[in-house]
């Protein structure tokens, strides 16, 4: 789901973070069980470093987002997803598919078959790459101001010019 204002792709997907946290804290609510591990899967390596980091370094947006994403979960429990098809169902609706593929049995409805594999054999990547560049952190201004210097007669005249007082006045 997306708002009906536009905003852009790493701010849905960042969101979608959020309900996955929001799901997360209410599965836990309502069931009477406990559960040994949990494991948040996104497609977006942006998310992923974007979690992994302190919420203060960001704007108000997505500090916001990132800091309710910390209260409920901790960040070793996410980890990323290649966008391939038969990894990621969740691109499924995103590319195009007929409703015949989203049927009873369907990869759509069971989740990727992966999940049914120990969780060492998943082709998750958890480790956050260091080149990448995150759009929503605050921009550091840095300003060079300068004085005017005062202007002074001696400054307006290149003394060394004049030969003789006469030719100066």
């Amino acid at each position: 789901m997306a708002p009906l204002k536009t905003i852009d792709i790493v701010r849905l997907e960042l969101c979608g973070a959020v309900l996955s946290k929001r799901c997360r804290a209410t599965i836990e609510a309502e069931m009477e069980m406990s559960f040994e591990k949990i494991v948040h899967l996104i497609d977006s390596e942006i998310v992923q470093a974007m979690i992994n980091r302190e919420s203060y370094g960001f704007n108000t947006f997505a500090a916001n987002r990132v800091g309710e994403i910390h209260q409920g979960t901790a960040k070793d429990e996410w980890a990323w997803v290649p966008g391939k098809p038969w990894m990621n169902v969740a691109d499924l609706t995103t590319r195009g598919c007929s409703p015949a593929e989203l049927t009873t049995g369907s990869v759509w409805q069971r989740g990727p078959d992966f999940l049914t594999k120990p969780e060492k054999e998943w082709p998750i990547i958890r480790k956050v790459r260091n080149d990448i560049i995150l759009p929503e952190l605050k921009q550091k201004f840095v300003g060079v101001s300068t004085q005017a210097k005062e202007e002074t007669l001696h400054d307006r005249f290149d003394l060394n010019r004049y030969s003789k007082w006469r030719l100066l006045v």
